[in-house]
């Protein structure tokens, strides 16, 4: 995420068009990790469905789970949309997939 101030704060998540949410190849190992550890978090605090989970990394590298958010936000601006944009799915396909995820 890359922010015109130093947080992701309430401007930057809602209002500035200027919030950028950064693409990473899935071969890349970091994002492998990221991904082994939502799932692990996911599974381990019995979650079901779908969720966000935030994840902080430092300047070693080292991965730290923020929050686990049951119900992230939807709007235009919210990561979970541009996340799917990634992977091609609009935004009517990213609801499709969290409804049949929660069935």
């Amino acid at each position: 995420m890359i922010t015109e101030n130093n947080f992701y704060d309430y401007d930057a998540k809602y209002i500035s068009d200027k919030t950028q949410l950064i693409e990473v190849s899935k071969d890349n190992l970091q994002f492998r990790s990221i991904v082994d550890l939502s799932i692990k978090t996911f599974n381990a605090l019995g979650c079901s469905g779908w969720c966000r989970i935030d994840i902080l990394e430092d300047e070693n590298f080292n991965l730290y789970v923020l929050e686990v958010n049951t119900v992230p936000g939807m709007t235009s601006h919210s990561c979970v949309p541009k996340s799917g944009g990634f992977d091609g799915l609009s935004y009517d396909s990213v609801v499709k997939k969290i409804i049949d995820a929660s069935s």
